[in-house]
Parts: C-alpha cells; sequence; structure tokens
C-alpha cells in the first residue's frame, strides 16, 4: 500500500466577530508550496461559501490562496435569515475580513490581492473595489455579477412601492427568491443544491431587497473608481442576472479589463458542464504574469 500524497493546501476554518456584533464564518485554503497570490471570493444570496469548496481546492492547488466567509444571515454565520439594515453591513463584514486576510501576509510585501464574487456576491466585490483606496487590490473578477436590474413594467410598479412596504414592514419576507432551475444545466449539482442544509430558498426580506438596489445604484455612480484589472464571466443564457448589464458595466470601465461571455451557459458558471475550462482561465487570470508566479503549474 502507498502512502496518499500530501495534500496541496491546508484548510482552516475560523470566525470573526463583526463590528455590530454578528459572527461571520470564515475558511482560509493556504498552498502547501509558495504563493503569490491571495482570492476573497464572496457568495450569492442564499448560499453558502463551503459549497465551493471544490474551486477553492482547484485554486488552492495552482498556488492561489483562497479566503471566503458566510455573509451574515447566511450559512454558519449569525444573523437573521435573508436579512440586513442596510448594505453597509455586508460590505463592513467584508472589510473586516480583509484586514484580517491582509495581516495573515503583513511580512509578504510582494503578495497579490484579488477580489472576487458571483451573483450578489459579485456586486459586493465590486461594491468593496470601487470603495478601496487606490492600489488596495490588484485586481477584479466577477462571475454573472447582480450589478443592475433589467426594468420591466411589473418591476418599475413594485420599486414605486417598495419604499412604503420598506417602511411599514422592513422584515416581512415577501420577495422571491430564484428559481433554482434556473441556476444551471448541471442536474447533479441543482439537485445537491436544493437538497444542502445550508442553502436557504426562503423569501427574501423586504429591507434585504432593498439593501441590494440600493447597493447597485451606489455601484453605478462608483465604478468609474475601479481602476485594477477586470476580468467578467457571463452566461449568454443567463436568467438570474443580466448579460446585457454585464456588459455595459464592463464597456464603461477605463482600465485593463476582459470580458468572457459564455455561449448557452446559465448563472451558476462554477458549476455547470463547462465549469473545468471557466476555472483554468480564471486561475491564469488570478495568477497574473507567468514571470511573478513561484511555480509553474
Amino acid at each position: 500500500m502507498t502512502d496518499a500524497a500530501p495534500s496541496p493546501y491546508t484548510l482552516t476554518e475560523g470566525s470573526f466577530q463583526s463590528s455590530r456584533g454578528i459572527q461571520i464564518y470564515t475558511r482560509k485554503y493556504i498552498p502547501t508550496d509558495p504563493y503569490n497570490t491571495v482570492l476573497l471570493f464572496l457568495h450569492g444570496v442564499g448560499e453558502h461559501c463551503s459549497r465551493f469548496h471544490s474551486t477553492f481546492e482547484t485554486f488552492a492547488a495552482h498556488h492561489i490562496a483562497v479566503y471566503a466567509m458566510d455573509h451574515r444571515g447566511h450559512g454558519r454565520s449569525g444573523g437573521k435569515r435573508h436579512d440586513c439594515a442596510c448594505f453597509d453591513e455586508f460590505t463592513d463584514d467584508i472589510a473586516a475580513f480583509t484586514k484580517i486576510l491582509r495581516a495573515d501576509h503583513s511580512s509578504q510585501p510582494s503578495m497579490r490581492y484579488v477580489v472576487s464574487g458571483i451573483s450578489f456576491g459579485g456586486l459586493l466585490a465590486a461594491s468593496t473595489a470601487a470603495a478601496a483606496p487606490a492600489n488596495h487590490w490588484d485586481g477584479l473578477m466577477l462571475f454573472a455579477p447582480a450589478i443592475g436590474i433589467e426594468m420591466t413594467p411589473t418591476l418599475k410598479i413594485q420599486q414605486a412601492f417598495a419604499p412604503i412596504l420598506g417602511f411599514i414592514a422592513p422584515t416581512w419576507q415577501v420577495v422571491p427568491a430564484v428559481d433554482t432551475n434556473l441556476l444551471s444545466r448541471n442536474e447533479a449539482f441543482l439537485e445537491a443544491y436544493r437538497t444542502d442544509p445550508l442553502n436557504d430558498h426562503s423569501l427574501l426580506r423586504v429591507r434585504l431587497a432593498l439593501s441590494i438596489k440600493n447597493g447597485m445604484d451606489v455601484l453605478d455612480r462608483t465604478r468609474g473608481n475601479i481602476k485594477m484589472p477586470v476580468l467578467i464571466f457571463h452566461g449568454e443564457a443567463d436568467k438570474v442576472t443580466s448579460p446585457t448589464i454585464s456588459k455595459a458595466f464592463y464597456d464603461a470601465l477605463a482600465t485593463e479589463k476582459e470580458y468572457k461571455s459564455l455561449p448557452g451557459q446559465f448563472h451558476c458558471l462554477l458549476d455547470e458542464p463547462e465549469r473545468d475550462e471557466t476555472i483554468r482561465a480564471a486561475i491564469e487570470w488570478t495568477r497574473g504574469p507567468k514571470s511573478s508566479n513561484p511555480t509553474s503549474c
């Protein structure tokens, strides 16, 4: 019998207390070999960071440290499910976790830092990049980001009444969650997603929906602050978030950038049948120039 190959990374689970007293669950995937890049990855609404375990394993095996957290009200973190008082609660938690990951690498001044997210996590990642000081992040990578809404007549009517409902019943759960059938063409993934006890398929609270819309509006005004390189992936068949809005966001950026439009793909790009190709492209971009990589792939 041969010994099992050593793991290419170490996984550490932990938590920190937010400024508002909420306990935030975290995961760190630290490569055992030398590395020069740290990826902060942010998940979407109603899910949790641990569901991306296999993706994070692949990144770590390619010499990229991954830091991830469950947003407040999600997964193993504290807080009322599908709730927040304001969008800043999420971004403040991310800022606190960013301080932790930078402190972990304070002795490595040449370390590269990339912030990334999928869906709502993409909105949070872009908002984090837009609010950060110059040169704070070395890259921004987005997967099917929820950075805007294509307004229909019905949505316009709902938007007009939303502030009133937010005032009289902010914690009502009345906003529909995402139809899981629209997430992926991968049936095995969909079954696992539906039965995952840490995923929450319940209705969103009014003030969470309003906070997300406010975050989108703020990003629309501040996206000019994004100066680092940007990579955006979006499936052309995505019915959850808008490829059109993603492309318009990309076109408006005045920085080094790349947009990957993925024909036929749905929303959860890291779980689609073509996931391996997407992850390979993401890893290559995240690691930066080949000359700066500590080891070859």
